[in-house]
């Protein structure tokens, strides 16, 4: 089982890059696009997770 696991990471590891290549130019338009379309919904979500990690580090 350990040796299936490690195989796994190493597939992880090996893909990583590929994925960050091809969804990463994907993210930036999408988070664009409803940066302008809901800067008030973006704006609570951003304070909300600011407070919840705030609390967590506390």
């Amino acid at each position: 089982m350990d040796e299936r696991i490690y195989q796994i990471a190493e597939q992880i590891v090996e893909i990583h890059p590929k994925n960050y290549e091809v969804y990463l130019p994907l993210v930036e338009d999408v988070c664009r696009k409803y940066l302008y379309v809901y800067p008030r919904c973006i704006k609570f979500y951003i304070e909300a997770y600011r407070k919840m990690w705030e609390d967590e580090n506390k």
